[in-house]
């Protein structure tokens, strides 16, 4: 039987108090003010939101860092980050970010 310490995931906290989950290419909020991981290029959108029933919250579903793979961090894509993470360093603006809630008619223009 594991205890439930074993199955905490281990976060780095940056100089500013941020929590930087597991699998981004650098420190969460070292990017530009007000952006967040599903904003940039390098978050592999899933084109996914959670479920909009009683339990779901309707946001997109956590992605991985193509940025933290590029950067041989372990030569694998590190674990998904949720969406709300702030940015780090590498942040560079997608052209059409995955849109936050689920539209009511989904078109793919944004996942090209």
């Amino acid at each position: 039987m594991t205890s439930a310490k074993s199955k905490l995931v281990p976060r780095r906290l940056t100089p500013g108090g941020i929590i930087t989950p597991p699998g981004m290419a650098h420190w969460a909020g070292s990017g530009p003010p007000g952006t967040s991981c599903r904003e940039c290029t390098h978050w592999i959108a899933t084109g996914k939101w959670t479920g909009e029933g009683p339990g779901g919250s309707g946001e997109p579903f956590d992605a991985r860092c193509r940025k933290y793979k590029l950067l041989g961090m372990l030569k694998k894509f590190g674990p998904p980050l949720p969406h709300q993470t702030p940015s780090c360093k590498h942040f560079e603006a997608a052209k059409k970010p995955q849109p936050l809630k689920r539209p009511v008619k989904i078109e793919a223009d944004w996942l090209a």
